[in-house]
């Protein structure tokens, strides 16, 4: 009895899990992959998970998520499911659902609903999915005891192999900054890598020679963690200065020898650096390493022009940003625009936000072109809580025609089964900078 009754639950969803359960403890969260590709969405999930002592986040697909998102279709490209081991690590997706593996019979059918078929002519088991309900293949029909792995399956398991690689990665950095009394943010060292491969929950083309290229840079990333100078290098954009601690006392920065600050098992050296682009040069007994810091812009977030009836609190540093009523309460967008000028290019869009409002609110993160509007992102936020955002930017904007930054809100919210008018929202916000080129 005690058994049956402490059974896991799995809550599979298409949407935001609170659409179809009030309550979260110790279950296991299952949307599909694509329901993650919204960032608002995911991060609602991790709060969750977090919140949770099961702390279990999982994905699954069938009857049709289609590509662009990763699946285990016949009819997919392969190498999404092998990318989606690198999603995984990055969302904090810790399980996958697969409702069978070996499934020889066809649903839906009006004769024999359960009647086996040939598996090795139909790819299809009434879900409407090529492959889907299937991993193995029967070995008896060509004469072995055991069954054959679909590549499908094979894909997926080494891309299980790659979020080890990720583990190893993040478990080796998190071991280097313990030894100096740090702690450090795993998705800083891999966020360009995360970015060659995939964008929200979409996986790029199919390209195994750039899959392969940045495979062989998480592994050389993984072996100079291991390096005899214990060098770890973080870059503190905020206050300008790029914090490197090793296990020797003085390095030679740029030409120069410089000592450090006794930091744990080692030592501490704070190398500060303007906003225009620098590539320092840290020489230790072992090696000579490169760290780039890409030119900048910084961005006054007071000076943001508000949507109507909302206000900027320069005493208290506080935007209060108004919902409106009226006929057009369902269209109207409330908004701050950060303008721009002479930005010829830039590659990360980064701020920090803090919601100092009494509800949990979405925003979305907007580039404006004389054009209209590119949605770069959304972001969630919890009551009196704080986010830091940091985008990585695609290559395809062009940037002669981007005039602003834009945030928005809803202007109407869900309550039940019914949409009514948002609460004012308000909230802090810093450090707005964009890498340059």
């Amino acid at each position: 009895e005690t058994a049956i009754r402490n059974i896991p639950a799995v809550f599979t969803n298409v949407h935001y899990m609170a659409d179809w359960v009030s309550s979260f403890e110790d279950a296991t969260f299952c949307p599909y992959i694509s329901v993650y590709n919204d960032y608002a969405i995911l991060q609602r999930y991790q709060d969750q998970a977090r919140d949770h002592v099961s702390g279990n986040l999982w994905a699954y697909s069938c009857n049709r998520t289609d590509y662009p998102y990763p699946t285990l279709d016949i009819d997919d490209v392969t190498l999404g499911i092998r990318v989606n081991g690198w999603m995984n690590r990055f969302f904090g997706v810790n399980g996958y659902l697969y409702y069978m593996v070996n499934k020889y019979s066809r649903m839906f059918e009006e004769e024999d609903p359960n009647g086996y078929t040939n598996v090795y002519d139909s790819p299809d088991r009434g879900g409407g999915s090529n492959g889907d309900g299937f991993l193995l293949y029967p070995g008896a029909y060509y004469g072995s005891e055991y069954p054959f792995a679909t590549v499908r399956l094979a894909a997926y398991r080494d891309g299980i192999d790659d979020y080890n690689m990720l583990s190893i990665y993040r478990d080796k950095l998190n071991a280097l900054a313990a030894k100096y009394g740090i702690e450090v943010n795993f998705d800083d060292y891999v966020s360009d890598l995360y970015a060659s491969l995939f964008r929200g929950a979409v996986a790029y083309e199919n390209n195994d020679a750039r899959f392969y290229e940045v495979r062989r840079e998480l592994a050389a990333r993984i072996l100079a963690v291991d390096a005899a100078d214990g060098l770890l290098a973080v870059c503190d954009r905020e206050a300008s200065v790029l914090r490197v601690y090793a296990a020797e006392s003085s390095l030679r920065v740029d030409g120069v020898t410089v000592g450090g600050t006794a930091c744990g098992a080692g030592y501490a050296y704070v190398l500060p650096f303007d906003t225009t682009a620098h590539t320092f040069e840290i020489v230790t007994s072992a090696r000579t390493v490169r760290y780039a810091v890409s030119a900048h812009r910084l961005i006054g977030a007071e000076g943001a022009a508000l949507s109507e009836g909302s206000r900027y609190d320069a005493e208290k540093g506080t935007f209060t940003i108004a919902a409106i009523n009226g006929p057009l309460i369902d269209l109207y967008t409330p908004s701050m625009t950060f303008r721009l000028d002479g930005v010829k290019r830039a590659t990360r869009l980064c701020f920090t936000y803090g919601n100092r409002s009494a509800d949990e609110f979405d925003i979305r993160i907007k580039l404006v072109t004389s054009a209209g509007e590119i949605e770069l992102s959304t972001n969630y936020c919890r009551a009196g809580s704080d986010r830091r955002v940091e985008i990585l930017l695609p290559d395809d904007i062009d940037w002669s025609t981007v005039t602003a930054i834009r945030i928005t809100f809803d202007n109407v919210v869900q309550q039940g089964n019914d949409f009514v008018l948002a609460p004012d929202r308000t909230l802090t916000l810093s450090d707005l900078w964009l890498d340059v080129e």
